[in-house]
């Protein structure tokens, strides 16, 4: 379990507890200040730390040993996410850009745009093929992406002026979830590829 504290001066501190004992997890050498977002990977050996400054910081875990850090994106990374096979880390930014890594390649797959600003969340599918972010506003509320062919699926928009806060899928996938700081969840039914193809193809819209 991890929490990220934020206090008035605008810092952040950075926390991790193992919930078998409720004991905190030191992590040796590893700055946890000013970090915007975390997660671990699927099989727990890593921790992708995002910053205000902007840059993503992957390291083993527990150890906190500091493996890697990439510093494309010019604003605060907003999230940082692993794919459900653990290969692809995502990273949001305020500066609109979602940014995929591959891991055991150790490359940049792609940077994605569409939104017009900040990209607050995101999620991947279960399946890993899928990737909903989080916009800013009721007009650019959520994206769906294709991380096959690293293209745009669909635009969402929400009810009001909202800023969104999560974005999940369902555990199925068939369900895209989207929570805003008002306090409203908003529900949207996921195409699927049957459809999306047939959309492309021009037959039906999802």
């Amino acid at each position: 379990l991890w929490a990220k504290v934020m206090f008035n001066d605008r810092t952040t501190r950075f926390r991790i507890w193992r919930t078998a004992d409720w004991q905190e997890v030191p992590l040796p050498g590893a700055q946890v200040a000013d970090i915007y977002w975390a997660d671990f990977s699927p099989n727990d050996r890593f921790l992708a730390t995002g910053y205000r400054s902007g840059a993503v910081k992957l390291r083993d875990f527990p150890s906190g040993q500091h493996e890697t850090t990439f510093t494309n994106q010019k604003a605060s990374a907003s999230a940082v996410l692993f794919s459900p096979d653990g290969r692809r880390l995502a990273s949001t930014s305020f500066d609109g850009t979602i940014i995929l890594r591959d891991l055991f390649a150790h490359r940049e797959v792609a940077t994605l745009r569409g939104h017009p600003g900040p990209v607050g969340d995101a999620a991947f599918s279960p399946d890993g093929r899928r990737l909903v972010t989080g916009g800013v506003g009721s007009k650019d509320a959520v994206r769906l992406w294709d991380l096959t062919t690293q293209r745009e699926l669909l635009s969402l928009q929400g009810e009001g002026e909202l800023l969104f806060a999560h974005v999940a899928f369902s555990p199925d996938g068939s369900t895209v979830m989207a929570t805003s700081f008002a306090g409203i969840a908003h529900l949207w039914r996921a195409p699927s590829w049957a459809e999306i193809e047939a959309a492309e193809k021009g037959a039906v819209t999802p």
